[in-house]
């Protein structure tokens, strides 16, 4: 049986494709389930600058959370500044300047749809 409500986190060793490739999948919203975002924190663990860009996929509509976010050396950025609401099939979508240096923590609440 499928739960109500289930809070989850999910963690990305880097997970956002490197510039010049294509967009890296980082979440989908499952079928019959909108999830509520509650945090997405990256943090730069390199030592130079490094930048991401954060997207929200609706169908074809993409929107840009963040685009070439600046992420200092030994900081962190959250990238989506307050609760975002996915649907059934929604993504988030994003790449880095670096592939290595950049951990991305995505937390969210599944909850079944009515």
């Amino acid at each position: 049986m499928a739960q109500l409500n289930t809070f989850k986190s999910v963690q990305h060793k880097f997970k956002l494709s490197s510039a010049g490739d294509s967009d890296k999948l980082v979440y989908k919203a499952p079928f019959g389930y909108t999830a509520i975002v509650l945090n997405a924190q990256c943090a730069n663990i390199g030592s130079t600058d490094r930048t991401v860009t954060f997207k929200l996929k609706k169908g074809t509509t993409e929107s840009i959370l963040v685009d070439e976010l600046i992420i200092p050396p030994n900081d962190a950025a959250n990238l989506a500044t307050g609760k975002l609401v996915l649907q059934t099939g929604d993504e988030l979508i994003g790449f880095a300047s670096d592939a290595n240096d950049l951990d991305l923590t995505l937390s969210f609440l599944e909850t079944l749809d009515a």
